[in-house]
C-alpha cells in the first residue's frame, strides 16, 4: 500500500533537499519513492496523469509485469487497467543498495515487449 509521508531527503549531488511524497515497496522488497520534482515532471510530459499519484505507485507495488529500462538501472513496471489508459508504466532508477527513484511515468495502450521482460 502506498504511505504517503512528507519527508526531505537529499538530492544527487547531496545538497539541496527535496520533498519525498510516497514511498512503495516494488514486488522484490525495494523501497521506492516518488519526489514532487518526479511527479511535476511525470504531469509536464502526461499532463493526463496529474491526480494519478496512487496509481503510479500501485504499479509500482503490483507491476503485472516488469521490464529492462534503457538505461542500466533503470526498469519498468507495468499495471494493467490501473490508470487513463490500459496500461500504465512507471519507470524507476534503481542505486546500488537497491533504492529506487521514479523517473517517469506514462499510459500506454500497447503492452510491454515480451522480449524486455524481466
Amino acid at each position: 500500500m502506498a504511505a504517503t509521508i512528507l519527508a526531505k531527503r537529499p538530492d544527487r549531488s547531496g545538497e539541496a533537499l527535496e520533498m519525498v511524497e510516497h514511498a512503495v515497496r516494488d514486488r522484490a522488497g525495494r523501497t521506492v519513492l516518488l519526489t514532487e520534482e518526479g511527479r511535476r515532471h511525470i504531469v509536464k510530459g502526461h499532463p493526463i496523469l496529474d491526480g494519478w499519484e496512487l496509481a503510479i505507485m500501485r504499479a509500482v507495488e503490483d507491476a503485472d509485469e516488469t521490464c529492462r529500462g534503457n538505461k542500466p538501472g533503470r526498469e519498468i513496471h507495468w499495471a494493467k487497467q490501473l490508470g487513463p489508459a490500459r496500461w500504465l508504466a512507471v519507470v524507476v532508477a534503481y542505486d546500488r543498495r537497491g533504492r529506487g527513484m521514479i523517473v517517469t511515468a506514462f499510459p500506454s495502450r500497447r503492452p510491454p515487449k515480451i522480449e524486455n521482460r524481466i
